[in-house]
């Protein structure tokens, strides 16, 4: 009985107490790299024409300094998809390749001209500015979404401060909720109007 009530009191300082969810909110947004906020996205068929090479600019948190990346579609897609870092190339790796036309995300594929050959490759771009669809004979592939990855060493940072946060809170909730009520008590015992002497 005891272990379900230590569990369900975790649980509530957990998903109420202010500090820990401060420290969850600050590792989420400062320790993850994603695309910046002008992400310059470019894409190039590969060398072999078989894969799309994706190059753009990607900061801590979306917001710090941008630092250029690229990285092969095909091989990556999944892991992209499941939030794990992208295996980077060189950016200078799209030298020389040929670029993908990319559209504005309000085009119309309906009222897209034909493409100049067959099996000829389009991009658009989402409405978030991150990511992008394939376009191959006037047909559209899902969304591709560019890389929001957790950066290395700091999921054991966050955990290391998590425990002292989740312990603070511990501390304010339960100790409110029993200390408060005992200060309530003393004081009306023996406060003003009183009969305690």
């Amino acid at each position: 009985m005891k272990k379900p009530l230590c569990f369900a009191l975790l649980l509530a300082v957990i998903s109420t107490g202010c500090v820990t969810h401060a420290v969850q909110d600050y590792y989420r947004e400062s320790h993850w790299w994603r695309a910046a906020e002008a992400p310059q996205l470019a894409l190039f068929r590969s060398a072999d024409g078989q894969d799309v090479l994706v190059r753009y600019s990607e900061a801590r948190g979306g917001t710090g300094p941008a630092t250029a990346r690229a990285y092969y579609l095909a091989p990556n897609a999944r892991r992209i998809f499941a939030g794990q870092k992208p295996v980077f190339v060189e950016p200078s790796v799209t030298n020389g390749l040929k670029p993908i036309e990319l559209l504005p995300c309000s085009t119309e594929l309906a009222k897209l001209s034909p493409p100049a050959g067959l099996g000829e490759m389009r991009a658009r771009l989402l409405a978030s500015g991150r990511g992008f669809t394939l376009i191959t004979d006037q047909r559209e592939s899902d969304p591709y979404t560019l890389p929001a990855y957790e950066a290395g060493g700091w999921r054991a940072a966050k955990a290391v401060a998590t425990v002292p946060a989740i312990a603070f809170d511990s501390v304010m909730v339960l100790g409110g909720s029993l200390g408060g009520g005992n200060v309530g008590g003393y004081a009306e015992a023996n406060g003003p109007g009183s009969k305690a002497k």
